[in-house]
C-alpha cells in the first residue's frame, strides 16, 4: 500500500481533515459533476462530517456546477483542490473513503483504474468504456439518475462487507490493466521529453 504518512501529508495540504468522497479529473459537463453534487447533498444530513472533494482543472461550463452547489447550500461541504500534481494523485485517492466517477462518456477512464489500483471503494457509470475498466471491482450506476448515484454512495459509505469485497476485487482488476498503465506512463514520459527538447532547442 501507499505510505500512510504521505497520504496524511497530502490530505493536510488540501485541508482534508474529515472523511471525503473524491472525484479526480477535469471539470466539464460530460463528467456529470452537478449530478454527483446533487447525490451528495442527499447524504449530507446522514453524514455530517463528510466532504465532497473535486480535484482537477476547471474546464468549460464550470458555472453550472457552481450554481448547483450554491442552490443546495453545499459551499462548506465541497472542496475544489484545483490542479493536483501526478505524484500526489495516488496519495489523495488513497485517502478517500469513496471514489466517485459518474461520467457520461469516457474514452478509457484512467482515474477509475487509479482508484482501483489504490484499493479505494469506487462507483462509476454503466456507460461507454467504464464497465470494462471497472469489472466486478466497482459499483456501476446509471449516471443520469441522481438517486442511483446517491444510493451507491450510501452503500459504499456504510456497507463494510461490500467495501472489503471491492477492495479485494480491485487489486485483481487493476492488475489486469497494469500493462495499459505502463503504456500510458511511457507515452506521457515520451511527450514530456518531446516538450522539453522543443523548448530547449
Amino acid at each position: 500500500g501507499l505510505n500512510p504518512v504521505t497520504v496524511q501529508l497530502v490530505r493536510d495540504k488540501y485541508g482534508l481533515q474529515a472523511d471525503f468522497v473524491l472525484y479526480v479529473g477535469t471539470i466539464e459537463p460530460r463528467k456529470n459533476l452537478a449530478a454527483l453534487a446533487s447525490a451528495f447533498a442527499s447524504l449530507c444530513q446522514e453524514h455530517p462530517g463528510l466532504l465532497l472533494v473535486i480535484a482537477g482543472m476547471k474546464g468549460w461550463m464550470y458555472d453550472d456546477l457552481q450554481e448547483t452547489i450554491d442552490r443546495l447550500n453545499l459551499q462548506s461541504r465541497v472542496v475544489f483542490t484545483g490542479f493536483v500534481p501526478e505524484d500526489e494523485k495516488p496519495f489523495l485517492i488513497a485517502g478517500a473513503r469513496v471514489f466517485a466517477y459518474p461520467s457520461l462518456y469516457e474514452g478509457f477512464g484512467i482515474p477509475v483504474l487509479e482508484a482501483l489500483a489504490c484499493g479505494v471503494p469506487t462507483l462509476t457509470s454503466n456507460l461507454s468504456s467504464l464497465p470494462e475498466v471497472a469489472g466486478q471491482a466497482a459499483l456501476l450506476v446509471d449516471p443520469r439518475s441522481v438517486e442511483d448515484i446517491s444510493s451507491a454512495l450510501e452503500r459504499l459509505l456504510r456497507d463494510d462487507a461490500l467495501r472489503d469485497r471491492l477492495r479485494t476485487e480491485s487489486q485483481i482488476q487493476a492488475a489486469k490493466f497494469t500493462w495499459t498503465r505502463t503504456a500510458m506512463e511511457t507515452i506521457r514520459a515520451y511527450h514530456d521529453t518531446l516538450k522539453a527538447t522543443s523548448v530547449s532547442s
